[in-house]
């Protein structure tokens, strides 16, 4: 069924993002109009403010350095209780990571090492921080597929391998290094040195077919009534007065709590429905449908943005930013992570760091 469902999702996206992009927008599109980069300067007060307020989240959180951190790791597993405020510090911080990842990309455009090595280590700092596997992937990403649009080469033996031998490590002993830094009698460093082992690599790939495997579960195990959408609606709306004012009103339990309690148990962190298993929960065989409409449009919005710019790698990676936030709910199956605060907070940042020129018609 998940094969099934991919497949019609996949052509309802190309069949929408076709349709719209010949019918609507072909004559718009015909020549580049906007010399689209990004102010070194605002650049930097981004970086700068991104620093002060990880160095104010870990000294909220603990006496030093590396009690904050420990602190923070285990704020971010949920063991210490959130407040508005390590809460939202927490979740800005990936946000700054992706702007440290156009960092790098303005640094090849001046040809600058100073700029590139900074820009690195921002990427290194904030993925740290962020106290998650994933951002670091995210960041060097984003580098990845900009090139890739600004160049028309896949750089395979230049970017891709490289990467793919620095982030598999990354994700297999993640966890292992975070417990070893957390729990005092917890795992030792030795343990962390050990040769991966067959669970690491499930480990691996099962995160990186997350997704599918929460479909596969849902698909399964989670026998509810269609939502019609009703999650979707709820994660925009409960989102000003819970996530960004700490205040709690009594909406009804979200399905990512829905699905964890069949999965694994309510006392578990989030684990969502999944793409293909929250298309089968809104609308059942009809959900593929649905979804790829909505993607098809977003994706030519940003198309139509990308048609209007001249190549520059900056610029292209603002757009990059922008379609990893398009496509957060294709990880998850949920909006529930596109309404964080810290999504919001990367769009604001994005406005901030644009500069945007009109260009003479050829």
């Amino acid at each position: 069924m998940t094969l099934t469902f991919s497949v019609y999702f996949i052509l309802v996206v190309y069949l929408t993002w076709s349709l719209v992009n010949e019918k609507c927008y072909i004559s718009v599109c015909r020549e580049r109009k906007l010399k689209v980069e990004v102010s070194l300067w605002r650049w930097a007060v981004v970086m700068a403010l991104g620093i002060v307020s990880t160095l104010f989240l870990i000294n909220t959180l603990g006496d030093g350095i590396v009690d904050g951190y420990r602190n923070l790791l285990l704020l971010r597993a949920g063991r210490i209780e959130r407040t508005i405020v390590t809460s939202n510090l927490f979740s800005l911080v990936q946000s700054f990571g992706i702007c440290a990842s156009i960092g790098i990309l303005i640094a090849m455009k001046k040809k600058s090492a100073p700029l590139f090595v900074s820009s690195i280590v921002l990427c290194f700092y904030f993925a740290i921080m962020s106290g998650a596997r994933r951002t670091l992937g995210i960041e060097l990403l984003i580098v990845y597929f900009s090139r890739i649009l600004v160049d028309n080469r896949f750089h395979i033996a230049r970017w891709l391998m490289p990467l793919t031998f620095l982030l598999a490590p990354v994700i297999m002993f993640g966890e292992r290094i975070a417990s070893a830094f957390t729990f005092r009698g917890g795992s030792s460093i030795s343990s962390i040195l050990e040769a991966p082992t067959k669970e690491d690599i499930v480990i691996l790939f099962g995160d990186i077919g997350v997704s599918v495997v929460e479909s596969w579960a849902t698909i399964l195990y989670l026998h509810i009534p269609w939502r019609f959408g009703i999650d979707h609606l709820l994660s925009v709306v409960r989102r000003f007065p819970e996530g960004f004012l700490g205040l709690s009103f009594d909406f009804p339990e979200r399905v990512v709590r829905i699905s964890t309690a069949a999965f694994v148990g309510p006392e578990r962190q989030d684990i969502p429905p999944g793409l293909l298993g929250q298309m089968w929960l809104d609308a059942g065989v009809f959900g593929p449908i649905l979804w790829g409409v909505a993607f098809g449009l977003q994706l030519s919005m940003l198309q139509y943005m990308f048609n209007r710019m001249k190549m520059e790698a900056d610029g292209v990676g603002m757009v990059m930013s922008i379609l990893f936030v398009v496509a957060l709910p294709l990880n998850t199956g949920s909006f529930d992570f596109s309404t964080y605060i810290d999504i919001f907070a990367l769009m604001i940042f994005i406005l901030f760091m644009a500069r945007v020129r009109k260009l003479e018609k050829v």
